[in-house]
C-alpha cells in the first residue's frame, strides 16, 4: 500500500473509531444521562485526540522518506538521509539503518564509513546495532582493515550481532587469500555460533572452499563442516530452511554474500 494512501486510511479509521465512540451514547442515554455522562468521560476526547496527533506527527516524520522509498529513488533517499545524519545529527536506528542500505545500493562505502566513525563518538549505542552494516559495506567496498577492527572492538560488546561480525572478519580474510586466519574464524563459527546462517555458510566454507586452499591437514575443517551441517539438519528441513532463506535475502548483509547462500543450501541438503 502506497505511504500517502495508508496515511489517508489510518485518519479516515480514526475520526470514524472517534464519531462512533461520541454518538453511540445518544443511542443509550436521554439528553441529561448524555450530558452527565460526557461530563464524567470527557478525557476520552482528549484520548483520541492526542492519537490523532501522534500518529500523525509519525507520518509526518517518515513523509520524505518513504516518498523516496516508494519511488525507490536510492541517490534523493541517500542524500536526505545523509543530511540529517551529518547535519542536523538527527541519528535515529530506523533512518540510519535505510541509510546504509542506500549507500550499500549505490556502493559509497566512504560515506558508510563516515558514518560509523560520526556514531562512534556521537552515539555508540546506535553504532553497536547498526556495526553490521557497517561490515557488510565495508566488505562490498573491500575495506577489510576496518571489518576485522569492528568485530575485534565490538567482540562482546551488549548489543553487538557478535557472530556476523566474526563471520565478517572471516570473509574477509578468505578474500584476502590469509586462509590460515579464515580457517581458524569458520572452525570456531561452525561450532559455537548461534546465528543458523551463519553456522551453514561457515560450515560450507570450512568443509568445501577452505580443505583446497591450506597445506597439511584438512580434517579438523572438515570435521567443523560436518558438525555444523548436522546442527542445521537436526533442526532445519529443507522447506523451512528455504523459508529462513527467502526472509534472509531482504537483508543486506545476505544479499552481500551472493551465491554463496545458494551454494550452502546445495551443501547441505546434498
Amino acid at each position: 500500500m502506497k505511504f500517502k494512501a495508508l496515511c489517508v486510511s489510518f485518519n479516515i479509521v480514526l475520526f470514524l473509531s472517534l464519531l462512533i465512540v461520541f454518538l453511540l451514547p445518544a443511542f443509550v442515554f436521554d439528553g441529561s444521562a448524555l450530558a452527565e455522562f460526557w461530563l464524567k468521560n470527557w478525557f476520552l476526547g482528549v484520548i483520541f485526540a492526542l492519537i490523532v496527533v501522534c500518529v500523525n506527527m509519525v507520518f509526518a516524520s517518515y513523509w520524505k522518506t518513504m516518498g523516496y522509498l516508494e519511488k525507490e529513488d536510492w541517490p534523493a533517499l541517500a542524500q536526505y538521509l545523509e543530511t540529517e545524519a551529518f547535519s542536523k545529527k538527527r541519528f535515529t536506528y530506523r533512518k540510519m539503518s535505510l541509510l546504509c542500505d542506500a549507500l550499500l545500493l549505490l556502493g559509497d562505502g566512504a560515506t558508510v564509513a563516515r558514518l560509523d566513525d560520526t556514531l562512534k563518538a556521537a552515539k555508540p549505542a546506535l553504532r553497536v546495532r547498526l556495526a553490521v552494516r557497517f561490515t557488510s559495506a565495508a566488505l562490498v567496498a573491500r575495506d577489510y582493515s576496518r571489518i576485522r577492527a569492528l568485530s575485534d572492538e565490538l567482540a562482546g560488546t551488549k548489543g553487538a550481532e557478535t557472530d556476523w561480525l566474526a563471520f565478517h572478519a572471516g570473509f574477509a580474510s578468505l578474500l584476502e587469500r590469509d586462509y590460515e586466519a579464515a580457517s581458524r574464524r569458520f572452525t570456531g563459527l561452525s561450532e559455537s555460533a548461534r546465528e543458523p546462517l551463519v553456522v551453514a555458510v561457515s560450515g560450507f566454507v570450512a568443509a568445501s572452499v577452505l580443505p583446497g586452499k591450506i597445506s597439511g591437514d584438512s580434517s579438523v575443517l572438515v570435521a567443523a563442516g560436518t558438525a555444523a551441517r548436522d546442527r542445521i539438519l537436526g533442526k532445519y528441513g529443507k522447506r523451512k530452511w528455504d523459508r529462513l532463506i527467502d526472509e534472509a535475502k531482504s537483508d543486506m548483509r545476505v544479499v552481500v554474500l551472493g551465491k554463496i547462500v545458494d551454494e550452502t543450501t546445495a551443501w547441505l541438503f546434498a
